[in-house]
């Protein structure tokens, strides 16, 4: 009975607090600690930190610290399932408000919670507050979080789930560059849609320029499919037109240099090298080893596709180093044609002569004359003499 007579007195108290708070927010401030301190219960307790929180008081950040500090001394006392959800919700609370007022200071109990919390709600809505509260002191340990959630699912991958989605939300808070990368592998992962779709735009916010990063994935990481996934969030990324250039060389090195195992890898590399061209070709490139690269296509026997796009953006390319390829591959070209060799599919030859009256240089002059002589038939002839066209006007 004297049980029940205390709480009913202390429910009048909160709801006489209620009313007074809004006029009068420090004293209510202090009212709402000591009355949280002499709580008896967590039911108590919860409703006490509730009115706390609609305070919205920043002076009560010492005290929220040191309440969520004593929970975590005490997280081993709940005798039973009921009074640790109780005791975890009551956490939740005070890590949400932590973080929603930004108290930077109760970063080490916050990441204290990250560490220990078995309940993955609490973990994760622990992991937003780090990140509001900007605790890049513990970058580092978050991004190793989600690199390992990253591997594959485990036997609760809702639940790991549910943290990834906390680590993708801290890191994008902390705009470090050592969150880029397992970022960009939950965005690629084993998830849901709904946490991918969050790493993908937390990415441009932790980096405006993620070419390095990119640049690495795709030199160093031996999955064909993730090459190309990097090569994609690099040209989507903010990076400037020259980073985007390196980055795209260095993919299509990656598309040449490397030997698909079967139709799939080879489809992927064949991709990677027609995304790395495009790139080249709309942020027009002037680099002269992006040229080299080119022209090793034009003369060796990869697919149709590859080389017909490398033929193209060699012909907008404006260095003079791009009309020379052009022009040594036609003069290989005239040659087969002259011995009875001619190329199996004439988009080659008709391209080849396009891009070079694209490229408005002179020195294309005698291989588009030699066209007329090498024996084609009268369409080729045609597009060699508009191409002349081109190059005297």
């Amino acid at each position: 009975m004297k049980a029940r007579i205390k709480n009913h007195i202390l429910f009048i108290l909160l709801f006489l607090l209620i009313n007074i708070s809004v006029g009068f927010a420090d004293e209510a401030a202090d009212v709402w600690s000591r009355l949280y301190n002499r709580a008896k219960t967590y039911e108590q307790r919860y409703e006490i930190m509730l009115n706390i929180a609609e305070l919205e008081d920043r002076d009560l950040a010492p005290f929220l610290s040191t309440a969520l500090y004593g929970l975590i001394l005490t997280w081993r006392n709940p005798v039973n399932s009921s009074q640790l959800t109780l005791h975890n919700q009551l956490m939740e609370l005070i890590v949400k408000q932590l973080g929603s007022l930004r108290v930077r200071e109760s970063a080490d109990h916050l990441f204290t919670v990250v560490k220990d919390a078995e309940d993955p709600f609490l973990k994760r809505d622990t992991l937003i507050a780090l990140g509001k509260v900007g605790g890049t002191a513990y970058a580092d340990e978050i991004a190793m979080l989600l690199r390992n959630l990253n591997f594959k699912p485990g036997k609760a991958a809702q639940a790991e789930e549910v943290v990834a989605y906390g680590c993708i939300a801290a890191l994008e808070r902390f705009k470090e560059p050592i969150g880029y990368e397992p970022v960009f592998f939950a965005s690629i992962g084993w998830y849901t849609d709904r946490i991918k779709s969050k790493a993908v735009r937390a990415l441009d916010v932790i980096l405006a320029d993620p070419s390095e990063v990119l640049g690495n994935i795709i030199k160093n990481n031996s999955i064909f499919q993730v090459k190309l996934q990097a090569l994609n969030q690099e040209d989507r990324s903010n990076a400037p037109a020259e980073k985007k250039i390196e980055v795209a060389t260095m993919a299509l090195n990656q598309g040449l240099i490397n030997v698909g195992r079967d139709i799939t890898d080879r489809q992927l590399l064949q991709n990677l090298r027609i995304k790395a061209i495009e790139m080249l070709t709309i942020l027009k490139f002037d680099s002269i080893r992006a040229i080299s690269l080119m022209e090793d296509m034009l003369f060796e026997d990869y697919d149709i596709n590859g080389k017909l796009s490398a033929i193209q953006a060699l012909g907008f390319c404006p260095k003079t180093e791009a009309a020379e390829a052009l022009r040594k591959f036609l003069e290989t070209l005239n040659d087969r044609q002259q011995d009875g060799l001619p190329e199996k599919d004439n988009r080659i030859v008709i391209s080849t002569i396009r891009a070079l009256g694209n490229t408005k240089n002179k020195l294309a002059y005698p291989e588009l004359v030699q066209v007329k002589f090498a024996g084609y038939g009268s369409s080729v002839v045609r597009e060699a003499e508009e191409a002349i066209k081109k190059l005297n006007k």
